[in-house]
């Protein structure tokens, strides 16, 4: 496996590189709750690449509850069993980081940006 690298604190969707490996890049938006996560999952699932790491751009978005969280670990176990590595982008709102601290997934608003 490789190691984790520092995010990139911008992104637009597409592809970023990030110490020199190809990073696909999922923007998310809006309220990220149990009401939009069919929703979610299905942009999730379209966006994430064969291969590669892949970083989660959350800086647009306003709300998250626990269907959210469940849905960046899924995300992150797929990511994995493709080789790659899932991380969020740099720049983590405060209610996501409440919502990962309150759920004890501390490791994933980190400045590594993935979970310990």
């Amino acid at each position: 496996m490789r190691p984790m690298t520092q995010p990139h604190s911008g992104s637009e969707g597409g592809a970023v590189t990030v110490q020199g490996t190809a990073t696909a890049v999922i923007p998310l938006a809006g309220t990220l709750t149990i009401a939009t996560a069919a929703q979610t999952r299905a942009t999730l699932l379209a966006a994430i690449p064969a291969d590669g790491d892949v970083m989660i751009d959350c800086r647009e978005a306003s709300g998250f509850d626990a269907s959210f969280l469940q849905l960046l670990e899924s995300t992150r176990l797929l990511v994995m069993a493709r080789g790659g590595i899932l991380r969020l982008a740099e720049a983590v709102p405060d209610a996501l980081r409440q919502a990962l601290t309150e759920a004890g997934l501390t490791g994933w608003a980190e400045p590594a940006g993935a979970p310990s």
